[in-house]
């Protein structure tokens, strides 16, 4: 089999097009008339992936850094909210906001399964002072999707509706997350997944009410104060030292997003996804989740072989890059991810090397299981 230039399959890093990296081969100053205008360019741009009217504020930061600056500008000290903890993401959220002083309710989910919208009514019912939920759109040690949409609109319809919060740090780009027309109040991304770009950036965008909250929250902040933030973005620029390069290749990344338009590229995430897991379970391999998203995939390692070695002989035998589990699942699953510039034609060359690794470690291959994912209508 001919061997390729390496290739990362994981959920972030992720693969980075050409001229993104020829974007980022130079530099500017960042308080001149000519990059306040590539500012424009990129709030533009951000504002139609976001799917929101609302600024959509970039952090010099990973995605972490915008999940602080969510707890910490939205809400106060002793505040109530829910923590939906279904992987080493959602669990990232709650020691966030303990670290500042909210009250936490966790909400525990199974690894691998998705958050119930009548289980957080539940919670909601005993507990009418929550004035928060954190949940990820797609928890990336997992794989899973919640159900964002539902929990959104069954928001809604309470008298007093908690702020809805939501990681899309792997979620953006690759399912539907229009933020106004949902009603999600705080959303966080970063650069390294969707957004084609290396880690180093991270974004937030407020709702009209959680930037009025933004206004009375009391705990502390500095580099990440979004009101100090939000100022300067109105004069398209930052208040502290720009990230030229990595703001550079935003511009063009999302010049090539747009180009592309969100309805195609969540189709090519949805085909990506179908190949894969007819691909699998046609030889026989079993799917964590029931839940999968169409960009994160979690496999179980066949054959009591633990992931590591399936991981280690991709990358010895074909310079491929996939991810191990997490946490418990550590070398119990592997994860397979196809964000940024990869096309249909990786993926393909992905599985003809995972099939002739698997069959290397005498994996017989060929015991079709039957399997399906739980989809759910992707509306922009």
């Amino acid at each position: 089999m001919k061997r390729r230039k390496k290739k990362l399959f994981t959920p972030g890093p992720c693969e980075i097009p050409l001229s993104v990296f020829k974007a980022m081969g130079h530099i500017e100053h960042h308080r001149t008339p000519q990059f306040k205008q590539v500012m424009q360019d990129i709030q533009n741009g951000l504002q139609y992936i976001f799917q929101t009217n609302q600024l959509v504020i970039t952090l010099c930061s990973s995605g972490t850094g915008a999940m602080e600056a969510a707890i910490v500008n939205v809400f106060k000290k002793n505040d109530k909210v829910l923590v939906v903890n279904g992987g080493k993401f959602g669990e990232r959220w709650g020691k966030i906001a303990k670290n500042y002083g909210l009250q936490v309710l966790e909400l525990s989910v199974e690894w691998g399964k998705a958050v119930q919208v009548e289980d957080i009514a539940q919670v909601l019912k005993k507990n009418q002072d929550v004035c928060g939920i954190f949940i990820q759109a797609l928890e990336t040690s997992t794989g899973v999707v919640h159900p964002i949409e539902e929990l959104a609109f069954y928001l809604k319809k309470l008298s007093r509706k908690p702020l809805l919060v939501v990681d899309a740090i792997s979620g953006l780009l690759t399912s539907a997350l229009p933020m106004d027309n949902w009603g999600l109040d705080v959303v966080v991304a970063g650069s390294q997944k969707g957004l084609c770009l290396p880690p180093g950036l991270a974004f937030i965008a407020l709702s009209s009410r959680a930037w009025e909250m933004a206004h009375v929250s009391d705990v502390p902040k500095y580099y990440f104060n979004l009101l100090v933030e939000r100022k300067c973005l109105e004069q398209h620029t930052t208040a502290f030292s720009t990230p030229v390069t990595l703001m550079l290749g935003l511009q063009e990344s999302l010049r090539l997003l747009q180009r592309q338009t969100l309805p195609r590229i969540l189709d090519q995430y949805n085909k990506m996804q179908q190949l894969v897991l007819k691909t699998l379970t046609s030889w026989g391999l079993e799917i964590f989740s029931f839940f999968s998203s169409t960009a994160v995939i979690g496999v179980r390692a066949p054959n009591h072989i633990p992931s590591q070695l399936i991981i280690k002989k991709l990358k010895d035998d074909f310079d491929i890059t996939i991810a191990n589990g997490q946490e418990e699942l550590k070398d119990k699953i592997f994860r397979l991810s196809y964000m940024g510039a990869i096309q249909m034609q990786d993926v393909r060359f992905l599985l003809s090397c995972l099939k002739k690794v698997l069959q290397d470690l005498k994996v017989p291959i060929g015991k079709k299981r039957a399997f399906q994912i739980k989809n759910r209508e992707a509306r922009l």
